[in-house]
């Protein structure tokens, strides 16, 4: 009789800690999916409306996130992206590196598992064409 009393805490305890264990999962991919749609919003005045947003879809699935420890990253480069190669002798184009940091615990009985999400893309803001060469514009006067 004891060991049946023994084995049915041993499953219960597994199967709490699975069923832990798939939220965290499912709440890690959610809001994966959250940080990647907020890259397209993030401009130079918006990051507290952007952390803000985080924090709310973050709460729909129990995670607890500090806006302190959502880093948002929105600065000049000059990596193209890979339109931008094949149509470089034609126009300039100036873009912006965006990338979201999210780092959180996921608590279960107590126990912190650090979790982190980082996402990161590059976002073109202008386009300028070209001026064409001299020997262009000698053809054309």
């Amino acid at each position: 009789m004891k060991g049946v009393i023994v084995a049915a805490v041993v499953l219960v305890v597994v199967g709490y800690f699975a069923s832990q264990i798939s939220q965290m999962v499912r709440a890690k991919m959610e809001l994966t999916d959250r940080v990647t749609q907020q890259l397209d919003f993030v401009d130079e005045d918006n990051h507290d409306m952007v952390r803000a947003t985080l924090v709310q879809e973050a709460a729909k699935w129990s995670v607890e996130l500090d806006p302190g420890k959502v880093n948002i990253l929105y600065q000049d480069t000059e990596q193209p992206t890979t339109p931008q190669r094949f149509l470089g002798r034609i126009a300039e184009f100036r873009n912006k590196k965006v990338a979201i940091s999210v780092r959180y615990y996921w608590r279960i009985l107590g126990f912190g598992i650090a979790q982190e999400i980082t996402r990161a893309k590059i976002k073109q803001v202008e386009v300028r064409p070209k001026a064409p060469p001299p020997e262009y514009r000698e053809l054309v006067e």
